[in-house]
């Protein structure tokens, strides 16, 4: 795997956002000046400019965690799965307009 590649495949997961900031304090004003009431739920942010591919398999670099995000949509998540197997990503789409691409 090169690190376009991972980086690529990072940006398929529509629950993973992006980012160029390395530093968390300017990653959550961010999210608290555009996200929905102040809030972030992707349940990641992968900071790129960390990103690196060692061996061709290991890909290592920072992220953040929003804890709204990985509290809430994970929850949620769980609830629908719980409910329904074959429907609870269907479930979740009410989500997908307060999820950002690139932060």
């Amino acid at each position: 795997m090169t690190r376009g590649e991972g980086l690529e495949k990072l940006r398929l997961n529509k629950y993973v956002a992006c980012t160029q900031k390395t530093m968390s304090s300017t990653l959550f004003s961010f999210g608290r000046d555009h996200g929905y009431f102040g809030r972030l739920f992707n349940q990641t942010v992968v900071s790129v400019p960390t990103l690196a591919v060692c061996d061709g398999h290991e890909i290592s670099g920072f992220c953040f965690t929003p804890p709204d995000g990985n509290s809430l949509l994970s929850r949620l998540a769980a609830a629908a799965w719980c409910l329904d197997l074959d429907t609870y990503e269907q479930r979740l789409q009410f989500m997908m307009p307060y999820l950002f691409d690139e932060v």
